[in-house]
């Protein structure tokens, strides 16, 4: 499977990232536009799955308990945190549609902090971080995580 790097029409790799699901890259304005329609529906699932995220991450914050704090490590075991395990889970699947290394790279950032935040991997991260190293050509880290 190819991943391409760079602007998603001609993949030059320096310009902007999509406003939206911040994972696609553009080297300007009227590859952005020219690419919309087909980039519209992937860029629409993963703004749709960062906002709950970030709305259940809100409301864990908003607690009086300081859960990042001392729910590290245990979040799956801590009721109020499951829906916002999900959302995140929710977003690194919203985001295999696009095919870019960054899109691979964000995915890989959210299930490794999925396994800092719960070691018992009730999301099912480590199948897939696997994966997602050997793609982005992470071979070292790849074995390292297996070991």
């Amino acid at each position: 499977m190819s991943f391409s790097s760079g602007c998603g029409v001609c993949g030059k790799t320096d310009g902007l990232r999509c406003s939206g699901c911040k994972v696609m890259m553009y080297c300007g304005v009227e590859h952005q536009t020219a690419h919309r329609q087909e980039h519209k529906s992937a860029c629409s699932a993963i703004r749709r799955s960062r906002v709950a995220m970030e709305k259940e991450e809100q409301a864990l914050r908003a607690q009086p308990d300081d859960i990042f704090a001392h729910g590290v490590g245990k979040f799956w075991m801590i009721f109020e945190t499951r829906p916002y395990m999900r959302a995140r889970a929710a977003l690194s699947d919203a985001m295999t549609v696009v095919k870019s290394y960054e899109s691979l790279q964000a995915q890989l950032d959210i299930l490794l902090e999925n396994l800092r935040l719960c070691r018992g991997d009730n999301m099912g991260s480590r199948d897939v971080i696997p994966g997602l190293m050997i793609c982005l050509q992470q071979d070292q880290e790849c074995y390292d995580f297996l070991k």
